[in-house]
């Protein structure tokens, strides 16, 4: 067996999976949780079938000395060390399904992004790219069919999440796979395809305003000014900042005015702004290398939420990883952007890289990472240095590998993954059971918390919710 062909196939898998319908995954956050479950072990299986085909280690040592790669390890690296010293390290090392936070989720991102990185050429990845946009499409076409309240799809609060369980996370998502769309029909010499690319952009760009986020679409409109910059040059010459700087303002007051009320009425932003200043005095305690992941929670009274994130990436960064974290984290933007600048001698495709950045950096501000806009980050990542070397040569994938893969396939899936998928069956089943009867069966709240696993401070979360809101609606009744 061609083992390049048995690795790309497990990529063009796991690129499907943002777009995976959750009647897939009968567990407990089924747009996380069970879509982050798959993802890992897909990764662990491509990892394993790399590592047993690789034809001479010495192939690898390019790999290794790449910016990028030891970018990536240099945050896994200051990651581990802050979940050794937290308070809490199973949390910090599991993390949370519906955030895909912590060490064991971050180590597997950085594994996908480094067996991409060294067995996939150029062509390949364009490839797989071609397939991700396709994957795109499908969640937007789920989208636009939230929006018309079709049967099976239709919210009763009348959202447009797709199948990633989120608004904002959904227009991310989106949004980066619009410059992805640009991309491919920059490389296009197809015309027909040419045309679809950009086809698919332009109605991506419509239904990611229609999903309602007013940080994604406003940098979603700034990453595209910062995408045409070369273009407005070649057609106007110096003008075309003044003309950049203008529509940057427009497309900034366009988006707040866009979505109703003012931005410092809303509820969400008070949060937020409430969040960002508890989230300063937690930092300070542990300036350096953090509190692990998965160890910030802060109450908000006037909305009855508690927010376990600050809803700021770099503010996250410094409460879970410290100043070292967010060092190593800015790191790994200064080599991407090394890289584009490296790689693409056309300004236009560099600043299609840049507009891409800031359209994401922008969603970050306000929110974090999540399996779905992660997977394309980190796949973006290996794009980039693929370009830069060959892929490291693999041996044919013979009996005696596949055995040892199965092996340790086996042992990882009864050490990492069995007590997970494990509470997230029995987690449906309780509330799904108190969905129907307004009670909470013991028997099963039992099992849904009989491992303290990756999904646990989320389960206990949600019975404390329902408890709470089962006791308001008895008061209400008296």
């Amino acid at each position: 067996m061609n083992s390049t062909r048995i690795i790309a196939g497990l990529v063009f898998f796991v690129l499907t999976i943002p777009a995976l319908p959750p009647i897939f995954f009968p567990l407990f956050e089924p747009y996380t949780f069970g879509k982050m479950e798959l993802f890992e072990i897909a990764v662990e299986l491509m990892a394993l079938v790399f590592a047993f085909s690789v034809k001479h280690r010495g192939a690898l040592v390019p790999v290794l000395m790449d910016r990028l790669v030891i970018a990536v390890g240099m945050l896994c690296g200051v990651a581990a060390l802050a979940t050794l010293v937290s308070v809490d390290i199973t949390q910090s090392f599991w993390g949370s399904s519906a955030r895909g936070d912590g060490l064991f989720p971050l180590l597997h991102f950085a594994l996908f992004f480094f067996v991409l990185r060294a067995a996939f050429t150029h062509n390949m990845m364009l490839s797989a790219l071609r397939f991700s946009v396709g994957a795109s499409l499908f969640t937007a076409w789920y989208g636009v069919a939230q929006w018309f309240a079709l049967p099976l799809v239709s919210d009763p609060m009348g959202e447009i999440f797709s199948t990633i369980g989120n608004p904002a996370f959904f227009a991310a998502y989106l949004a980066m796979h619009i410059f992805c769309a640009l991309y491919l029909a920059r490389g296009e010499t197809r015309a027909n395809w040419h045309i679809l690319w950009y086809t698919i952009a332009v109605f991506e760009v419509v239904v990611a305003v229609l999903a309602n986020s007013a940080a994604v679409t406003t940098g979603l409109m700034l990453g595209l000014l910062v995408a045409a910059y070369p273009y407005a040059k070649e057609r106007w010459g110096g003008r075309s900042i003044t003309l950049a700087a203008g529509g940057s303002v427009l497309c900034i007051a366009g988006a707040f005015l866009f979505f109703a009320n003012p931005i410092l009425d809303r509820t969400t932003t008070q949060s937020r702004l409430f969040v960002w200043k508890h989230s300063i005095g937690v930092i300070a305690e542990r300036p350096f290398i953090g509190h692990g992941a998965q160890q910030f929670s802060v109450p908000v009274a006037h909305t009855g939420e508690t927010f376990d994130k600050p809803h700021n990436i770099f503010l996250e960064l410094l409460v879970s990883y410290g100043i070292a974290g967010l060092m190593a984290y800015l790191f790994m933007w200064y080599a991407a952007e090394r890289s584009v600048h490296r790689i693409f001698s056309e300004q236009k495709d560099r600043f299609l890289f840049w507009g891409l950045g800031v359209s994401y950096v922008m969603f970050l501000f306000f929110f974090f990472e999540v399996f779905a806009t992660a997977l394309l980050f980190f796949f973006l990542l290996a794009l980039l240095g693929a370009q830069a070397q060959e892929a490291v040569p693999l041996r044919p994938f013979t009996f005696v590998p596949t055995g040892g893969v199965v092996v340790c396939v086996f042992i990882l899936f009864a050490i990492f993954h069995y007590q997970p998928l494990f509470t997230a069956y029995f987690s449906n089943r309780l509330f799904t059971h108190a969905a129907a009867t307004g009670t909470l069966d013991n028997s099963l709240k039992t099992e849904a918390l009989r491992y303290d696993s990756f999904n646990r401070p989320f389960v206990e979360n949600a019975i404390a919710l329902f408890e709470r809101e089962k006791k308001r609606g008895s008061e209400r009744g008296l």
